[in-house]
């Protein structure tokens, strides 16, 4: 689900985005203010928050809401992949042995492993890349990867 989070050491604003600040606060029914992370994620057994994603990263198909960073990383969790990113495409960079697998039977291979994705998940194509953008933080830049899809 979403993360929100409240502390002891409150947010008060962004400076200069008074519309921003206002959408990532949050009022309960019981009047208490809460931030919006914007972060996905759950607790496990143990009371640990474990971050999934970005809820910017979220792609209704079907009237599903689905985790574009979950999807990655189930296509991750294939060994043909090293990386991949998905706008409404997905775009992938191979490991060096299975450079020359091929798309179909890259598809294949996701299929029928234990990460396998549902028909609302299966991106509308991949894409093989020999590289993605990415930030200075080293994650990878989607503003540029929408340049390539263009």
């Amino acid at each position: 689900g979403r993360i929100l989070e409240k502390s002891d050491s409150e947010f008060l604003y962004y400076e200069g985005m008074e519309d921003e600040t206002h959408r990532v606060k949050i009022t309960m029914p019981d009047g208490s203010e809460w931030f919006d992370s914007k972060d996905l994620g759950y607790f496990d057994e143990n009371g640990f928050v474990f971050v999934t994603g970005r809820s910017s990263r979220v792609l209704i198909r079907s009237d599903f809401k689905l985790s574009m960073d979950m999807i990655e990383n189930k296509i991750k969790s294939n060994p043909a992949v090293k990386e991949c990113a998905i706008i409404t495409q997905n775009y992938v960079i191979l490991n060096d042995e299975y450079k020359n697998i091929g798309i179909e039977k890259l598809i294949d291979e996701i299929q029928n492993s234990n990460a396998k994705l549902s028909d609302v998940e299966m991106p509308i194509a991949f894409n093989i890349v020999e590289e993605l953008p990415y930030l200075s933080s080293g994650k990878i830049d989607y503003q540029k990867v929408l340049k390539l899809h263009k």
